[in-house]
Formats: structure tokens, sequence, C-alpha cells
């Protein structure tokens, strides 16, 4: 794959003209088994028993795939597909490859079937028809459970203005129009919505929406070599959760958060660090994910102030569970007269800028 370099601008707010990946599709398969068996091993080995305990509970191991129906039908991601759904072929091979310090686990017997669960990524641009076949198809032909990736654009151009240079000041993010046209609409989107619920529970699956893909901007920095290019960090993390607190609004009772107990799930993966975590896990949003953080000086040493953060502030509200925590975070909006957490932080992120 040819990529322009550098691909990723993480200075300030967060930028990159990468895709998804790096890596051919072999390649990608044999790194996610490679972490499944990590996780597998590290869940049995004893030195953590003191702080896992014996058994750790269950775990979502998710695989994602894009970016348009004739791309996921081939022989070469539905083969991928099928890999994930049983990797046993995969696992013996890469069993010699366990190090000496964990050698005991190299006769393990690992689970085989390393996810049944996929967050589905379109492109900017995507027909709504096409981004419901890839669903259908993923479902009946493969037996998922299905996350849709939905865009910023989805709440229209100018209310991300607004939001973005009137709100927040960002004046200098200059918005690609264009990006705008052919994306799915918010009137659509609900249609698409309901209608995949329905799908999907008439077989026993189930559905999902993630907050939110990149914001397609054109590039004036002089930094990356390509243009258009995708900005994620702080801004995404205001216009996810503004499109957020949108579908609750429009939809009640549709997703799978405090306050409307839906069937739909929402998964969250915009901008979330310290100094929000613990905001956004109580909108209700599961998972939380994140990525441009870690890019940022400290790496994967910025999780653990982060969970510490979380700890601190379930802590100081006398609550123990993620559960209690989104109760707690849904009372706290609403007799502060809003219409529930999303709308909430939305308003102490616009003061506070």
């Amino acid at each position: 794959l040819e990529i322009g370099r550098p691909c990723i601008d993480m200075e300030t707010i967060g930028f990159n003209i990468e895709w998804s990946q790096e890596l051919l599709v072999s390649e990608s398969l044999e790194e996610y088994v490679k972490a499944w068996m990590m996780i597998e091993i590290l869940r049995q080995w004893e030195p953590l028993h003191e702080y896992l305990g014996e058994d750790p509970g269950p775990y979502v191991f998710d695989m994602s795939v894009g970016y348009d129906l004739e791309g996921i039908q081939t022989d070469k991601v539905a083969g991928f597909i099928d890999s994930m759904r049983d990797a046993g072929d995969v696992i013996d091979r890469l069993r010699p490859l366990i190090p000496e310090p964990f050698a005991e686990f190299r006769e393990h017997d690992f689970p085989t079937a390393v996810s049944d669960t996929l967050t589905l990524s379109t492109f900017h641009g995507c027909p709504p028809d096409e981004i419901e076949a890839m669903v259908k198809h993923l479902m009946d032909r493969h037996e998922l459970d299905v996350i849709v990736k939905l865009n910023p654009t989805l709440l229209g151009f100018p209310r991300v203005v607004e939001i973005l240079q009137k709100d927040l000041a960002y004046e200098h993010i200059r918005l690609n129009r264009l990006s705008f046209v052919d994306d799915l609409e918010i009137g659509r989107a609900v249609d698409l919505i309901t209608d995949l619920q329905k799908y999907a529970a008439g077989r026993e699956r189930r559905f999902g929406v993630k907050l939110t893909n990149t914001m397609v901007v054109n590039n004036d920095r002089d930094f990356l070599p390509d243009d258009p290019m995708y900005m994620s960090g702080p801004p995404l993390h205001v216009l996810a959760t503004s499109l957020l607190d949108d579908l609750l609004s429009t939809m009640p009772g549709t997703f799978k958060v405090a306050g409307h107990d839906g069937p739909v799930q929402v998964s969250f993966s915009a901008g979330v660090a310290k100094g929000n975590i613990s905001a956004t896990v109580g909108m209700g949003v599961a998972p939380a994910t994140l990525s441009s953080d870690l890019l940022r000086p400290g790496g994967y040493g910025r999780l653990e102030p982060l969970i510490r953060q979380l700890e601190k502030d379930m802590e100081a509200a006398g609550v123990r569970t993620l559960g209690e925590w989104h109760q707690h975070s849904w009372d706290v909006a609403r007799a502060a007269g809003f219409r529930g957490p999303a709308e909430a932080h939305m308003n102490d992120i616009v003061k506070g800028h």
C-alpha cells in the first residue's frame, strides 16, 4: 500500500490521511489472532490472578471491515471473516511463537471462535441502501452482530459550522462541504436504524451504531501531503456527543443507554481522553474506545491516569458499577434541566472552551 508520509498529525487537534490500516488482509488476520491468544494467555496467567481474580470475566473481541458491498463480498475479505469465526489453523501455526516465559501455553486449548461481532466502516458518501445491504449481508452470510460507524456529517453542514466555528472557535478548520452532499442524512439514518434493528431481531442478531467516523476537512496545514484529510480528537468528540444527543432526542427508547433502555447499542470513539472519560462513559455508551490520545506523548502510559480519573469520579459519587454511574449521570443531568447526560456534557464543553 502506498501511503503518504507523514500520515498522522497529533500536534494539536488530530488529523490523518491514511485509511484504516497499513497491513495486508492476511497480515491483519494474523495480528488479530495474536492479540486474541495474548488475551487468553493473560487471563490464565497466575501472576495476574492477584489483580484480576482467577476469572476476569467475559470480553468482546470486535473485528472491523469496510468499505463497500463489493469489497466485503470478495473472497479475500470473506475469507478473513470466516477465519475470525474459526481461527483454529492460524492458532496452531502461531503456537510455536509463544515466547519462553509463557511456554506452558503452547498447548493451551484456545477458543477458535475469535469474534462474532463486527464494526462496519463505510466510505464517506456511501449510499444508505448500500449500508443496509452490507449489514444484511454480514448478518446473513457470516452470522454476525453488526455495528455501523456513522459519520458526523449527519448533523448537517450548518450545524457542524455552528459547533466548530461559533461554539468552539475552531475557525481555522476548513470544512469540506462536498463531503456532506452524498452522505447519509439524519432522516434516512432514523429509518435505517429502525429497519436494521428489526432485521437483526428477526434473525436473533444484535445491531448497534458507533459514533463517529472522522470528519473530512480540507488540508491547509502544509504538513500532511494529501488533501483532504480526516479530523479526529477534541472537535470530533463534541460533534459525536452532539450527534448522540440528537439521536436520543429523535429516537427515544431506541438506544441502549440510561433513561432509554432500547435495544440498539451505542459505542463511542471520538476524542476520548482523561478530561472527558467520566462524562463520556456517563452518557451510557459502551464501549468507549480511544486512539488519538494514545498517539500523544506518553502513549499507553496515558491509560492509567484516565482510568484512575473515572475511578475517582465514581467513588466521589458513591457508585461502584458502570450501570450505577450511568444512572447517576442521568439523574444529575435531569435534575439540572437537561434532556440527559449527552446534552449536559455538550453544555459543559461549550461553557469551558
